[in-house]
């Protein structure tokens, strides 16, 4: 690495790009949740595995795009792991705080569909019960957990979590990967 290159690594932040292709992220997933859930496949458990899986796919190509750009655009067409990592999750926890976000306006205005989701987690724990895949004990514990999480914040907080602790494994994985995204050549 030259050392006009390594000055300018070290004066350029990832910030703007992550902001831009975390955002991007951040709608094309509200997107993505939106059709997922007006067809009606969240209630199928196998087809909810397959969405996760896709999502993970998408968090991860979002993030790859992030790492390129970057190192692209800003870094004269080098990036240590450790920026390619922060470039990546920063695109995530810009895509988390929009979900939460999202999450946090939409049950606030729409209360009934925490209740619609605590019914059919409900329904599906007594029918595990009912099927000896959960105690009674489990089953009660779990009800007070889900009564406690019961509101906006809350809903916001878990979505929150749900989009960030993947994206970090995503990230590790996207920086690991950078390598085999080669600069165009100028």
């Amino acid at each position: 690495m030259s050392d006009e290159n390594l000055i300018q690594e070290e004066n350029t932040s990832p910030l703007k790009t992550s902001l831009i292709v975390g955002g991007i992220l951040g709608v094309f997933m509200l997107l993505y949740n939106y059709i997922f859930i007006w067809t009606g496949d969240m209630k199928d458990m196998e087809g909810n595995k397959i969405y996760s899986y896709i999502q993970y796919f998408i968090i991860l190509g979002f993030g790859l795009a992030a790492i390129k750009i970057h190192r692209d655009k800003n870094l004269g067409g080098e990036i240590s792991y450790g920026k390619a990592f922060v470039t990546s999750l920063l695109t995530v926890l810009w895509f988390s705080i929009i979900v939460a976000a999202f999450t946090y306006f939409y049950f606030k205005f729409n209360p009934e569909k925490i209740d619609e989701i605590m019914r059919e987690g409900m329904k599906s724990m007594e029918k595990k019960v009912d099927k000896g895949e959960m105690s009674e004990t489990d089953f009660e514990h779990a009800k007070s957990f889900m009564q406690m999480i019961n509101g906006p914040m809350p809903m916001a907080f878990f979505s929150f979590m749900g989009c960030i602790l993947p994206g970090i494994i995503t990230s590790l994985i996207a920086a690991a990967f950078h390598k085999l995204i080669k600069p165009k050549k100028v």
